[in-house]
């Protein structure tokens, strides 16, 4: 084993820029090829023992880990105007909605606190109402549009005309009480239009869904420590997508990076344990890592750090890379993406930092977290997050990022959160 940490660093940085790559673009290839991997669909199982043999593979200890879970399919989704005109505008049904109702329809903008106290200010409720909204991710608002009364939550989608996101009503892992449906934008801006006529537009929202109790699986695989072996760093991204998502880089750019820094790892031999977790049914409420969570509560308090590896290598070409931290890890977070010339737009502390992916429940046991990912790239959760909007050059700097990240917590514990 190498002992030096500069030599240490030097070598990561020799094995992922020498043998990664091409190993990186087969795994986002591979996992593209399999189509969506919605949870509880065949694709996903197809992905998981894909996953689980390429953790054997790269020399970790690898096996499944099983969790029950409610699980959804959507049916149809549609808005029939009744007045002033007579049309219908088709959609995805957010998922975990199912049902239908009629009634006037109101713009709500994003739903903000400013937005929703002007509402307010000019007599307008949203009871009984069906909402109208521009949100990327309908869970953010779908919570407090229950809360408020709102009888149905329709959602524009902010990107190109003619594409649709798909998104979840919440991520409380919970079947929504109201009927939801996202819209493109094109057929957003006709229904803005009308609202803007300051004519009162009466519709008929319908979105269909099924529930049943299904299984699914996370994938975890460890490379064990030479001589901390009770202490770990665990590093973890989701494999899963939304329905019609390839999910290229959410997440099968994000999953790579976490199986070639496995790789690595393990030709290593880092002095504390290192846990690679690929996480099933994030895209619909964090349903693995919540599990993981539960069944491995007692273990939480020697997990050093979670690096959560969620969106990945997008080919978008401004910089726009993010860190989110919790607090105590934030100057280590900062130190390394300087070290490794990774430019951070911004740097988001928070406890947890955006709570909705897989490292939020590893916040709330308070282990600190880093995730390094960008914001949201004009494909996010719609069909057209395909492999060409991958930037491969841009993904093998992420991973020789997270692997010396991981290395850093490997070698020095808790000291490298507390000196970064």
């Amino acid at each position: 084993m190498i002992s030096s940490q500069g030599s240490i660093k030097q070598r990561v940085c020799e094995i992922i820029s020498k043998k990664s790559p091409l190993r990186i673009h087969r795994c986002v290839r591979k996992l593209c090829d399999i189509g969506p991997r919605y949870v509880g669909t065949e694709q996903e199982v197809i992905a998981r023992d894909y996953l689980l043999d390429m953790l054997k593979e790269a020399g970790a200890n690898a096996h499944l880990e099983q969790y029950e879970y409610l699980h959804y399919v959507p049916g149809s989704a549609n808005i029939q105007l009744i007045s002033p005109i007579k049309e219908k505008i088709r959609g995805n049904p957010i998922l975990y909605t199912s049902g239908s109702t009629q009634g006037l329809l109101v713009y709500a903008g994003r739903c903000s606190e400013q937005e929703l106290a002007f509402l307010g200010q000019q007599g307008i409720e949203l009871s009984r109402k069906i909402v109208i909204t521009n949100v990327m991710r309908p869970f953010t608002v779908y919570p407090l549009l229950e809360k408020s009364g709102a009888s149905g939550f329709i959602a524009i989608t902010d990107t190109q005309e003619d594409l649709v996101r798909d998104g979840t009503a919440t991520f409380e892992r919970r079947k929504g009480s109201i009927p939801g449906i996202i819209i493109s934008q094109a057929d957003g801006i006709r229904l803005l239009t009308l609202l803007c006529l300051k004519k009162k537009v009466i519709a008929r929202l319908s979105s269909y869904g099924t529930y049943s109790t299904k299984i699914s699986s996370n994938v975890v695989g460890r490379v064990e420590g030479s001589k901390f072996r009770s202490e770990k760093v665990v590093l973890g991204g989701h494999y899963d997508t939304l329905v019609n998502v390839p999910g290229a880089v959410d997440n099968a750019a994000g999953v790579c990076v976490v199986l070639e820094v496995a790789r690595v790892m393990a030709a290593l031999e880092p002095e504390r344990t290192i846990e690679f977790i690929f996480f099933s049914g994030e895209e619909v409420g964090c349903w693995g890592s919540s599990k993981y969570g539960e069944v491995h509560k007692s273990e939480m308090s020697n997990c050093l750090a979670f690096i959560n590896s969620d969106s990945a290598g997008s080919a978008v070409v401004v910089d726009r890379n993010i860190a989110y931290v919790t607090p105590n890890a934030k100057k280590l977070a900062v130190n390394i993406a300087e070290e490794m010339n990774w430019p951070l737009y911004r740097v988001i502390e928070g406890s947890p930092p955006h709570p909705f992916s897989d490292h939020t429940v590893f916040a709330s046991a308070n282990i600190p977290i880093v995730w390094y990912t960008e914001l949201a790239f004009p494909e996010y959760h719609t069909k057209e997050d395909s492999i060409s909007r991958v930037n491969f050059d841009k993904l093998v700097k992420q991973t020789n990022l997270v692997g010396q990240l991981a290395w850093r917590l490997s070698c020095e514990g808790r000291k490298a959160l507390v000196g970064g």
